[in-house]
């Protein structure tokens, strides 16, 4: 079983899954990094060259391939719960955790990155807003979900500690003080 970490863009998939595999003395595997790995390329350049298709079609791959593997830690990219043997995959080979936040929060990180195809937009904020929606049932697939608006790492860490250790996953054990 891997322990998958699921939700929009900037909502801290990547941050909180390589604490969480320091913690928990997992691999960690992001899916967006091995992806580009794997290709050469990055992300907005496999949009811009081949669209989003492609693209998704590579991310199934890459997905494919971590979940062959158990006792990792996952982050995924936002979308790649828009198809359903991904979903189907997720679901049958792990724990999956969708991290949320609000789309004003989301826009305050990604606001000065470039490197974002979905938001090449004339209103990206009505963009993040717009697919946010579109995603959300997708995104109810998981065991759980952790709104990280407003929290620390360390917070946000600490709560997925917590569900992991309540439901004896991953020899997770949160001290108490």
């Amino acid at each position: 079983m891997n322990l998958y970490l699921l939700g929009f863009m900037a909502t801290g998939k990547t941050t909180v899954g390589k604490e969480l595999s320091a913690i928990l003395q997992l691999p960690w595997v992001d899916l967006d990094h091995y992806l580009e790995q794997r290709e050469g390329r990055t992300i907005p350049e496999l949009f811009r060259d081949f669209g989003e298709e492609h693209f998704r079609n590579l991310e199934q791959q890459c997905l494919e391939d971590a979940s062959k593997c158990s006792g990792q830690v996952v982050t995924t990219g936002g979308g790649v719960i828009l198809r359903e043997r991904n979903r189907e995959m997720l679901k049958t080979t792990g724990f999956c955790i969708t991290l949320t936040a609000t789309p004003e929060c989301i826009w305050n990180r990604v606001s000065t990155d470039s490197g974002r195809p979905l938001l090449q937009h004339d209103n990206p904020q009505e963009r993040i807003k717009q697919l946010m929606e579109e995603r959300s049932s997708y995104y109810a697939i998981a065991d759980c979900t952790i709104d990280t608006t407003g929290l620390s790492v360390d917070d946000i860490v600490g709560n997925i500690l917590t569900i992991l250790s309540d439901r004896n996953l991953f020899g997770a054990v949160v001290k108490t003080k």
